[in-house]
């Protein structure tokens, strides 16, 4: 028996479109036009809104293409999109395929050398930019044709032409919607075109394999360029299911990524292995709650890279209710063709069966059936094909003029231990291509980079597999000793690579060889573990890799400097290679260079945190906790210094806070391993802090009267809208402190956490607080607060004065932060 295995078959619309698609689901669901349709931590767009405003802006698009007066127009124009993430973007790309063109996506976090490669290359007939991106696109194209649009400005198409383009003589669904750039096997990134009629069958596939249950949120979160996004977009909309718009970045911010989707009741995820890794600790309950983290998520979808069992055993151990769908693909192929519903026990985890419409053959290098049993490299046919590559060349990894496509990875069918079925294992790569956090890469187009590059002789890039995931190592020969520097080839790298692909870069003096004068790979990766050039601080490499525009200084924090949680795995990964192995644990509680320098030779902090509460305002430990909170205050709050008051002056007034509100049962200190106390939290219902205040109970000195008045000026405005809080409505959180330079981050996390989850445990609608902390303040974004309000508070008059007008500028901004629990 050959290795080859059929997908269901399933009709197909040789008409079909996306735009077509829309319009026939409002047009026999009336009722879905008035529902949502966008959402967004600012708001809603119902489909009725949407539809009305693509059309609108569809006329716009149609005009300035004809406008353009192309010598040789294309059947199918292309339209480059360069555009933040959220509704204007998703209004622009319906609004080109209803103008009858494909979108082209410009990313502009990518290097401006790569971008002006896609548009050589694509030459789009019309470049659509929002305002912050104007500058980018005049400097790439600044003879193109470019429509900057406002979203906030008013919509004026007066005049725009309204027909639409006549048909093309090939089938609508033979129409490309989109050219999406992946990295080519020639070391320069290549164009793909996605035809509508491979994204109606992934979408029908998926429409009927796992149907959407009324109530479902999808979320919109990968960048528009990764062929994913198209799923999590319009697979969606076109099923009448409202779809999330996270903002830029966040895909990259897994604590503040579930809060959003925690937020808007979304149902259904896709995730890379990587960021699955990083989720997995978010997903238990927080200290006090029962609850379980996100319940309306409850389907899983990974992709992009191989799903280690490890990982998947610990995720279904933690949700066990959930659905974890493995899939397989690439974007020549619209992303996925072959898929498997994760279960407990299996490793490695297979791929699966091929979806509707698809067939997969393993093939031995002459292209002749390999048995059952046996590797072979992954050939595919069927609807979910692409159009190709775009430009001229071609590619070897398509057959049979375009019936058949190569992916260059290897499989072995194996029998399905519940049904004896066939399915499928992934089981690496026959060439150079890997992925970096779900996305692929080429090793040559590392290589070609390092070559341009003055001084260089030799260059070889190599990835390293290991517990944490793939990692990406370039090594340089110089053409002399001294010759090239490690600084100037991270600013190639910088200037030309995405920011996925950064190396760890290596010098070295002659590449190692083997008997037979091949290199010797392994030798090199073992090279690439134990030094990351000679001579260079493994520390600065590696905080400069990750962070290329970040200040060097010993004692920046690293979070506050523009790190991610991703990038500190990243950051953790490259030190680990270089022989200085320092734990998560330990980089989150001292995110310094110096901090790092001191501990990486050191174990962990004690790992043991209890958070407890608080059970009465004059014994033991709460006056130890009102001596905590006046001593971290006195030592760190800007605008106490500004005001000139004393500790004393503080510990009253946190000693009134708490004997007022301890017996809600809403605070909380935290005691570490060795049984000391290293963290507070004062909170209560904010419609009793009110009356507490209204009452007089808080001891409030002279000299603290502006900090209670700049506190209820940024407060009152949005506790009075409508109307004031009722009790039981929100909870405030009046104070927080936690000490230890190594733990603080942890202990406020663990704080705050703690708090959250009593409050949803009890009812209430969320939580509020005030931060002027760096610390705290992002804290409560990464745990998905919004803010709700912010202040300067240097410009804050009270009684004719301005008390905080000294105050240092990193210091000087108030936030309210809201989270909604409900």
């Amino acid at each position: 028996m050959w290795s080859v295995l059929h997908g269901p078959p399933h009709p197909l619309s040789v008409n079909w479109t996306l735009e077509d698609t829309l319009t026939r689901m409002l047009t026999a669901d009336p009722a879905r036009r008035e529902k949502p349709a966008l959402l967004t931590d600012e708001g809603t767009i119902s489909f009725q809104e949407l539809d009305t405003r693509t059309r609108q802006l569809a006329r716009g698009v149609r005009a300035r293409l004809r406008a353009a007066s192309l010598s040789a127009p294309r059947a199918t124009p292309l339209v480059g999109v360069c555009m933040a993430r959220g509704p204007a973007m998703v209004e622009f790309l319906f609004a080109v395929l209803r103008a009858g063109g494909a979108y082209l996506p410009l990313d502009p976090t990518y290097p401006p050398a790569r971008l002006a490669h896609i548009l050589a290359e694509a030459a789009p007939s019309l470049i659509v930019a929002g305002p912050e991106h104007e500058s980018l696109v005049r400097h790439l194209a600044p003879r193109g044709p470019c429509w900057v649009f406002d979203p906030r400005a008013p919509l004026d198409l007066e005049g725009e032409d309204p027909e639409r383009p006549e048909s093309s003589s090939p089938p609508a669904g033979e129409r490309p919607f989109a050219v999406l750039y992946t990295s080519g096997s020639t070391g320069q990134p290549r164009g793909v075109w996605l035809p509508h009629r491979a994204a109606q069958n992934r979408f029908q596939w998926m429409w009927r394999a796992f149907p959407f249950a009324e109530g479902e949120v999808c979320c919109f979160k990968t960048p528009l360029g990764f062929v994913d996004s198209i799923w999590e977009l319009f697979g969606a909309l076109l099923r009448g299911v409202p779809v999330a718009i996270a903002p830029d970045g966040l895909e990259k911010q897994p604590e503040r990524l579930l809060a959003f989707a925690a937020r808007h009741g979304v149902s259904r995820l896709i995730v890379v292995p990587s960021l699955l890794r990083l989720l997995l600790p978010q997903l238990s309950p927080p200290p006090g709650d029962s609850g379980v983290p996100v319940p309306k998520l409850r389907m899983w979808t990974c992709s992009g890279e191989a799903l280690p069992s490890s990982l998947a055993e610990a995720f279904l151990a933690r949700r066990p209710g959930d659905v974890l769908l493995n899939l397989y693909g690439s974007t020549e192929i619209m992303g996925d063709v072959t898929a498997h519903v994760c279960r407990a026990g299996e490793d490695p985890v297979p791929i699966g069966r091929p979806i509707d419409n698809t067939t997969l053959e393993l093939l031995d290098e002459t292209g002749a059936p390999v048995k059952v049993g046996e590797r072979g490299i992954l050939h595919v046919r069927g609807a979910n094909l692409s159009l190709g590559h775009l430009g001229s060349g071609g590619s070897s990894a398509w057959a049979e003029e375009g019936q058949r496509y190569d992916t260059g990875d290897l499989g072995r069918m194996v029998r399905d231990p519940i049904d004896g079925g066939w399915m499928l294992l992934h089981e690496g790569r026959r060439d150079r291509q890997v992925k970096l956090l779900g996305n692929r890469f080429e090793l040559a187009e590392l290589e070609r980079v390092l070559l341009r590059c003055e001084g260089v002789l030799a260059a070889v890039a190599l990835v390293r597999e290991d517990a944490e995931g793939p990692s990406l190592l370039g090594f340089v020969q110089p053409r002399e000793p001294g010759a090239v520097t490690l600084e100037a080839l991270r600013a190639a790298c910088e200037a030309e690579l995405p920011p996925h692909a950064r190396p760890v870069l290596a010098l070295i003096e002659h590449l190692p060889l083997l008997p037979n004068g091949k290199l010797d790979r392994q030798r090199l990766l073992a090279l690439g573990a134990t030094a990351a050039a000679p001579g260079e601080d493994p520390f600065l490499a590696a905080w400069r890799a990750v962070l290329p525009r970040a200040p060097l200084e010993e004692d920046t924090d690293f979070f506050q400097a523009g790190g991610t949680s991703l990038l500190a795995v990243d950051l953790v990964r490259r030190l680990r290679e270089a022989g200085k192995p320092v734990s998560l644990e330990q980089f989150y509680a001292a995110p310094s260079l110096a901090a790092l320098r001191r501990g990486s030779s050191r174990q962990a902090p004690p790992g043991a945190l209890t958070v407890r509460p608080l059970e009465a305002a004059r014994d033991a430990l709460g006056t130890a906790a009102v001596d905590l909170l006046a001593d971290r205050f006195d030592e760190i709050d800007p605008l106490k210094q500004a005001l000139g008051a004393t500790r004393a002056e503080l510990h009253a007034l946190f000693a009134s806070y708490l004997e007022s509100c301890v017996k809600e049962g809403l605070s909380f200190v935290a005691i570490d391993g060795r049984g000391e106390l290293v963290g507070c939290v004062v909170a209560a219902d904010l419609s009793r802090v009110h009356t507490h205040a209204r009452e007089g109970r808080f001891v409030v000195a002279p000299r603290l009267e502006p900090l209670d008045a700049v506190l209820s000026a940024i407060t009152d405005p949005w506790c009075h809208q409508p109307s004031e809080p009722g009790p039981g409505e929100w909870v405030y959180v009046l104070l927080l402190a936690a000490t230890g330079q190594r733990e603080v981050a942890r202990v406020a996390r663990e704080l705050e956490s703690t708090v959250m989850g009593a409050a949803r445990a009890r009812g209430y609608r969320g939580v509020v607080t005030v931060n002027t902390h760096a610390l705290t303040q992002q804290l409560c974004e990464e745990l998905g607060y919004r803010t709700e309000a912010s202040l300067d508070v240097r410009e804050f008059v009270h009684a004719g004065a301005r008390p905080f007008a000294q105050v240092p500028e990193d210091g000087a901004e108030l936030r309210l932060h809201v989270l909604r629990c409900q």
